[in-house]
């Protein structure tokens, strides 16, 4: 007989479910973010598509809207995944932020191992993610202070924020969240590592965690950003003994974050819904005995 295969830890996924920025809120007066259309689903059911394809086994939504029509409709989309993974809809009036959606996660200790971050549920991807989870956790079993991963994906657009990633390990070493940045201030030991400078790499909006990571939040009210805290561990790096670390998703797959609308280049928008559309969930093919999402009043 062969060796029985450890069963694998339960991964949560953290998504967010409200747009912050400001310049935002006179679209969203009259619904919500998570209802908001991309093509012809809401944003919530593009987002939980392509967490169906993952070994996902727990979602939690977190939403700052108390209007019970919309919380009715957003757990009625959420239960029609419920044939691939359990979920939470956890709402709250004083969520203005990632941070304090994760804090208001954290006071309810509904975070108890790794989870994935997606920062904005408007976010789309065709991967099934299984290699770069499998890195994560390798890292993990090897170091536990490996606590967090970002997920990149490749592109054409040269005025992408510039990253800096170690070439053996993937460890991040320098993050510049500004884009156009014409001008980098690096120290001269940083020229004596073997590191990579990115500028072709687009940020997904996803991101693999440690359970620590949500401690940051807690422990940091003002922090009110996924880059609050990447920023904490790099400047921090020798005190805190925490490390980031950098996947970039195959360019055989699509992802994207869709902030104000569209994405900052609206190309690879199209290019991440073409590939989750010729890649459904297993649920579409003929003979699957999986069961599948009830088709949602929204879509009409």
């Amino acid at each position: 007989m062969g060796k029985h295969q450890p069963k694998l830890p339960d991964l949560t996924a953290v998504v967010v479910g409200d747009n912050f920025e400001g310049r935002f809120s006179p679209f969203l007066q009259k619904s919500d973010w998570s209802l908001k259309k991309i093509g012809a689903l809401t944003t919530l059911e593009s987002c939980l598509m392509w967490i169906s394809r993952t070994c996902v086994t727990n979602v939690i939504l977190v939403v700052s809207a108390e209007n019970t029509e919309v919380l009715d409709q957003l757990r009625y989309i959420l239960n029609s995944y419920k044939g691939y993974f359990t979920s939470l809809l956890v709402s709250g009036k004083n969520v203005m932020s990632v941070g304090d959606a994760i804090r208001e996660v954290e006071q309810r200790r509904l975070i108890t191992g790794d989870f994935v971050l997606v920062h904005n549920v408007a976010t789309l991807c065709s991967s099934k993610l299984q290699e770069e989870i499998e890195n994560f956790r390798e890292r993990r079993r090897k170091d536990k202070n490996n606590c967090l991963t970002l997920l990149y994906a490749e592109t054409n657009h040269d005025l992408n924020p510039v990253i800096a990633v170690a070439k053996n390990t993937k460890k991040l070493m320098l993050y510049f969240k500004k884009e156009r940045s014409l001008e980098l201030d690096l120290d001269k030991e940083f020229y004596m590592q073997e590191a990579q400078i990115r500028r072709d790499l687009r940020d997904t909006g996803i991101a693999l965690c440690a359970i620590n990571v949500a401690a940051h939040f807690t422990d940091n009210f003002d922090f009110q950003e996924r880059d609050d805290v990447i920023r904490e561990i790099l400047v921090n790096e020798e005190l805190l003994c925490q490390n980031i670390h950098v996947e970039v998703i195959s360019n055989k797959c699509g992802a994207a974050t869709v902030q104000f609308g569209v994405t900052t280049n609206p190309k690879p928008r199209a290019e991440t819904t073409s590939h989750i559309w010729t890649s459904k969930p297993s649920c579409f093919n003929a003979g699957s005995t999986r069961s599948c999402p009830k088709p949602s009043p929204l879509w009409t």
